[in-house]
């Protein structure tokens, strides 16, 4: 196995006076607030990547929108094969646009909002808007088209939302934590997944399921406000001092250092023009939008998204004979596997590519052995065993380091055109896959999990060949590595 010494690779800038300024900076209880504050919202798409799927389910839901919709007859609603056009029209449209509208919003929207007002601002505007999307489903009044849009309109603002919290830790937080604080994103989208999983068993009420992605949505939107903005765009925006009060609110001890590190990587880039998306292909550049861009389409393809998006169906083909509880149980060993995956990434003995190795290696052997054991008809449980390896594994480091990665690779300069491509193939290729998935699936399980896990043998190839160990390395030292 090949892997990279982060020592190593620091070599050629460790001994710089910016290196020992980054490096030498502690951050303050605030530095911890502010960014768990602002990694609330990826509890918006959390939920709602487990609120539906459940939603979907309830009886009164059923009622209203396959019955009353024109899906099926009440027979053919309720019955446990619904129609073929339930699934592959209402439940997979409700899937798609979501990730659609994330996809829009993180490339349209986001990147002009982010630059010109702020981390913050694109963070709060981006909840509010789910708010209204989650509202929106609620008085939809019976109209397909009405609760498509909310769809549509939900996941516009998860894109907005979460296209800045990963560039909000990045900018805020310093080179030791910067990784584990970068992946609480992953870490509350699988405990937002969890939480709604289990509290969906306890009530059977459609129109607070859909809201409930706008209540978090709320207290986000609110509470970001009350921490500080991002000390570099205040610095490239705002003025020295006040840059300097946010650092001081941010960390433990003389910030003078750290400032003058932050002010020198961002004069450097004074002279260098305005990035366009046209540049984003250019010089070394493009290779770490490549990157960017292929950590995204490889942690879509790893097929965790298929099956979270057709749990029920999903686990039924694979004979499991009471899907829900299995998905409460697969759910909660993967929030299990994501907490070691946050623990690891900053620690000696973890990092961003040393995880996605051993996290591929995990994944790729449990599907082709599902493919046997299904193919045998073996007991059941042998395949269930299978599966919670392969989410273990997800989220051991797939889940989470994409997040963190794009965030990390980019210049000041670069970052919001940048940022705002990577999440836009991050939702875009999601998109793709809640659509496929669900015709993949009743096409053949065997075939689904043969063609998920000869992708995942492929991202062993571009882990090894293009990811480098970014754990440890200032902000603004990263994009040499890729030189």
């Amino acid at each position: 196995m090949v892997m990279d010494n982060a020592g190593d690779q620091n070599e050629p800038f460790r001994n710089s006076e910016s290196f020992h300024a980054a490096m030498a900076a502690v951050p303050s209880s605030m530095t911890y607030v502010a960014i768990s504050t602002a990694m609330l919202g990826a509890i918006m798409f959390g939920i709602d990547c487990a609120n539906f799927g459940s939603v979907i389910g309830f009886e009164k839901f059923i009622d209203e929108w396959c019955v009353g919709g024109d899906f099926g007859t009440y027979d053919e609603c309720h019955a446990a094969e619904k129609p073929a056009s339930w699934d592959n029209v209402f439940v997979n449209l409700g899937n798609t646009l979501l990730t659609v509208g994330a996809a829009s919003g993180a490339i349209l929207l986001a990147p002009t909002l982010s630059e010109r007002c702020g981390r913050r601002a694109c963070i709060s505007v981006g909840s509010f808007v789910v708010v209204a999307g989650c509202i929106l489903s609620d008085l939809s009044n019976g109209s397909v088209i009405v609760f498509m849009f909310s769809r549509f309109l939900t996941g516009f603002g998860i894109g907005v939302c979460c296209y800045a919290l990963p560039m909000y830790n990045a900018e805020i937080a310093t080179p030791e934590i910067r990784g584990r604080m970068g992946a609480l994103f992953q870490w509350l989208t699988v405990a937002g997944s969890w939480f709604v999983a289990i509290l969906v068993q306890f009530f059977d009420n459609w129109y607070v399921g859909m809201l409930l992605p706008g209540a978090a949505g709320l207290i986000v939107g609110v509470l970001i406000w009350t921490v500080p903005e991002s000390p570099r765009w205040t610095l490239k925006y705002g003025t020295r001092e006040a840059t300097a009060e946010i650092l001081k609110k941010l960390r433990v001890g003389d910030i003078e250092p750290e400032l003058k590190s932050i002010e020198e990587a961002m004069d450097a880039e004074k002279n260098q023009a305005e990035i366009t998306y046209g540049d984003l292909m250019s010089g070394t550049l493009k290779i770490r939008v490549f990157v960017a861009i292929g950590m995204q389409i490889c942690q879509q393809l790893t097929g965790v998204n298929a099956i979270l998006g057709q749990s029920n169906t999903f686990f039924t083909k694979f004979g499991i004979p009471n899907p829900y509880l299995f998905n409460n149980v697969w759910t909660g060993l993967q929030l299990l596997s994501v907490t070691i995956g946050v623990l690891l990434i900053d620690a000696s003995f973890g990092g961003r590519r040393s995880q996605l190795l051993w996290a591929t290696y995990l994944m790729a052997p449990p599907l082709f052995l599902s493919c046997i054991f299904l193919w045998l008809e073996a007991p059941w449980i042998w395949g269930a065993l299978m599966l919670i390896i392969y989410g273990m594994g997800f989220q051991l480091a797939w889940g989470l380091v994409p997040w963190v990665y794009p965030s990390e690779i980019f210049k000041m300069n670069e970052r919001s055109k940048a940022m705002g491509v990577s999440v836009f193939f991050q939702y875009g290729v999601n998109s793709v896959v809640y659509f496929t998935s669900p015709l993949m699936i009743h096409w053949s399980i065997i075939g689904t999990c043969l063609i998920f896990g000869v992708i995942n043998a492929f991202n062993l190839f571009f882990v090894t060949r293009y990811v480098k160990e970014t754990k440890g390395v200032p902000l603004e030292n990263v994009p040499d590595l890729f030189k």
